[in-house]
């Protein structure tokens, strides 16, 4: 997750006022950083990929 979206959740956290807003701006940055991990994971499995010429047909 970039600082600033990361920056946006805290104050938005910060600001919450119920129990319920402040889950939810918790389970976002979960579900981010979840994205973000498997992004990662994506881009390694695709340069394995690229780089393994049995692999290309």
């Amino acid at each position: 997750m970039d600082e600033w979206t990361d920056d946006i959740l805290d104050r938005a956290y910060a600001q919450a006022t119920s129990y319920e807003e402040k889950a939810l701006f918790e389970a976002v940055k979960q579900s981010i950083r979840e994205t973000d991990k498997r992004l990662e994971q994506a881009k390694g499995q695709l340069d394995g990929m690229a780089w393994d010429k049995e692999g290309w047909e």
